[in-house]
């Protein structure tokens, strides 16, 4: 692998998802401190529903997508086309699905462009590939750019128009929107040719695929679901304050999680374009760490961020306690996720895609079943809490897959 084409997929990766994210994390954070608690809980509400049926439409495309790119240059994989047909199709009529329920969830018109961000998504993340595999980092920086001058007229209108709830709603949608079609129009061409597929291809690529976009996907859709605690469990259980002070932390936190999410997808890709066994020959590289000095450096870093969420939540934002305390709990959180996202791109190019569907089922069941428990008698913060020590087990189920992965041994079983 070479080091400065990582840093390449990374910076671009990492680039145009964060720069949407401060986008969406402005517009939040600006809702949160100046929206009533009932207008806040319905945004994020239907926000996360959206963002759980992103999840399914994508059904794990990303990972299969990423992980078969193959080289610079060459002609795009069957199998790379028939995911995409699959994530685009699901996304048209998940989309069309997302509609009445945000009409059900807000009841007000503004707040059905929140389903546009389910074929956005799509179209963003299929270009973005495609370039990827083109090594076009130029033309995606430039398009960073230029969604980080729409990102900041967004942030420009929170700030003078002070948007009422339905506005509020087209802000958070709008720099994903330009994204997506920005993205779409510099590769229009290729996205033409993935629909170039013939009949029989379509069928054999689907008997092919359809395997680990369903293993993949499951993953995706369980590792979603159990983000959105704020709608599945603390609106049910503890009522629309917990729901609005659990989202509140939760959406301050989140770009930093989507940026593990983000280098996961830029490692997948360029161990995507290795053959397995330089592949195997990195992981081993990767794994060598010493265990106590990465142990010892990520309690420091887990306290050292959960303090420094919680001032500024409480001090410098003057958002609630409880939004602080959630957001510090979460913020504590970040470097065990950080590890299982690592293991989890390990094994998914090494292609232990059941294994790896079981264990995230089993730490989705943990964390809903801590969360529960615990936000009956804390509230939202109990719910966070479930998810650290949900989070916990997700790790160490992770750990005990790495010797076998290590020596290429053992899991036969969770292999494709």
């Amino acid at each position: 692998m070479k080091f400065r084409t990582l840093v390449e997929r990374y910076a671009t990766f990492a680039g145009a998802r964060f720069v949407l994210l401060l986008s969406r994390w402005t517009v939040l954070l600006y809702a949160a401190k100046k929206l009533p608690p009932d207008d806040f809980s319905a945004l994020t509400a239907l926000l996360s529903t959206v963002e759980i049926l992103r999840a399914i439409s994508d059904a794990g495309a990303d990972n299969v997508i990423y992980a078969r790119l193959g080289g610079r240059g060459g002609r795009i994989p069957g199998l790379l086309k028939v995911a995409a047909l699959v994530r685009f199709s699901l996304s048209g009529l998940l989309f069309l699905l997302a509609l009445p329920i945000c009409w059900l969830i807000g009841h007000e018109s503004g707040l059905l462009v929140i389903a546009s961000l389910i074929p956005a998504s799509a179209l963003q993340f299929t270009s973005v590939a495609l370039l990827q595999k083109n090594g076009r980092f130029g033309t995606l920086s430039g398009i960073v750019f230029a969604i980080l001058g729409i990102s900041g007229l967004v942030v420009l209108a929170v700030l003078q128009l002070q948007p009422s709830l339905g506005q509020t709603a087209v802000l958070v949608v709008v720099a994903d929107l330009a994204a997506a079609l920005l993205a779409g129009f510099c590769v229009r061409r290729q996205l033409w040719d993935l629909f170039r597929v013939r009949r029989g291809g379509l069928m054999r690529g689907l008997r092919q695929v359809v395997p680990k976009l369903f293993q993949t996907g499951v993953v995706s859709v369980a590792v979603v679901s159990y983000n959105r605690l704020d709608v599945l469990v603390v609106l049910p259980l503890c009522g629309v304050l917990a729901q609005s002070a659990y989202s509140a932390g939760f959406r301050f936190v989140e770009p930093i999680y989507n940026v593990f999410a983000i280098a996961s997808l830029a490692l997948l890709a360029e161990l995507g374009s290795q053959g397995r066994n330089q592949s195997e020959q990195l992981v081993q590289g990767l794994l060598s760490s010493s265990a106590p000095l990465v142990l010892s450096l990520m309690l420091a870093f887990a306290v050292a961020a959960a303090a420094t969420v919680y001032w500024a939540m409480e001090q410098l934002l003057g958002l609630s306690p409880a939004a602080a305390a959630v957001a510090a709990v979460l913020a504590a959180n970040m470097p065990l996720r950080l590890a299982s996202t690592f293991i989890a791109v390990v094994l998914q190019r090494l292609g232990y895609f059941r294994a790896l569907m079981n264990v995230t089922l089993i730490n989705a069941i943990c964390i809903f079943l801590f969360a529960i428990l615990l936000s009956s008698r804390f509230g939202a913060v109990g719910a966070a809490i479930g998810a650290v020590v949900g989070e916990c087990v997700n790790v160490a189920l992770l750990l005990r897959l790495l010797p076998s992965v290590r020596t290429s041994a053992g899991l036969a079983d969770g292999r494709p």
